[in-house]
């Protein structure tokens, strides 16, 4: 039913700024390989989610660090990364 609502059509300017989105998405990506681990071993020793779950918690707010001083070098430049993912 949705899709049939006239009202919700995208317009040319949401699908471009969706796919400005996207790109930024894409760029940041491929900023570092941290981004592309590519084994769940990798992932499972590198990725935490340090709050999650603590009363230091804040609804919506998602943080993530990927940890390259665990394991192989990933990324010679970086010793880590945090992202913080905002939903609120």
């Amino acid at each position: 039913p949705l899709l049939a609502d006239p009202a919700l059509k995208p317009t040319a300017a949401d699908v471009a700024t969706a796919t400005a989105r996207a790109q930024d998405l894409l760029r940041l990506r491929f900023s570092t390989p941290l981004f592309r681990l590519g084994t769940a071993d990798l992932i499972k020793a590198k990725v935490s989610f340090p709050v999650s779950g603590t009363a230091d918690a804040h609804p919506g707010v998602i943080v993530m660090r990927i940890d390259d001083t665990v394991g192989p070098d990933v990324d010679p430049t970086l010793k880590g990364v945090v992202v913080v993912f905002n939903a609120s």
